[in-house]
């Protein structure tokens, strides 16, 4: 157990550190974005891609502490007798592990949202390229 938590303690203080950078990028980056595409300036848009690729970054460094959450709470749930017998601890596992899963999920996403802006972007710029 001790592994474990010192596993993901970099992690967390990571995660911590970086939340309110991420807040304020998810605020910016739109409006960077945006901007950038509708003003035909592609430096701010790219701007806006790079912050909403922090949202990503972000999801990565949630990944261990969630999954290392969801087998602390197992083991707690254990040890204290509030489940008990194999079929109540394989449902919590089964539970715990889907909700840890939940994050995996949202990197996905977040790598998804964050290509399709890069795509976007890149497709408004090689034309304005190839007209000069």
């Amino acid at each position: 157990m001790p592994c474990r938590t010192r596993w993901t303690t970099s992690p967390w203080k990571v995660r911590t550190y970086i939340v309110p950078a991420v807040q304020l990028a998810s605020k910016v980056a739109p409006w960077l974005f945006i901007g950038g595409i509708v003003l035909g300036f592609p430096t701010p848009a790219w701007f806006g891609v790079i912050l909403f690729g922090s949202s990503f970054i972000f999801s990565l460094i949630t990944l261990p502490v969630e999954f290392d959450a969801s087998s602390r709470a197992q083991d707690l749930l254990v040890s204290q007798g509030i489940i008990r017998g194999k079929e109540q601890i394989t449902g919590v596992e089964k539970v715990l592990g889907a909700a840890a899963w939940t994050y995996v999920a949202a990197a996905v996403s977040a790598i998804g949202s964050w290509l399709f802006y890069v795509f976007v972007l890149i497709s408004r710029v090689r034309p304005a390229a190839s007209h000069k």
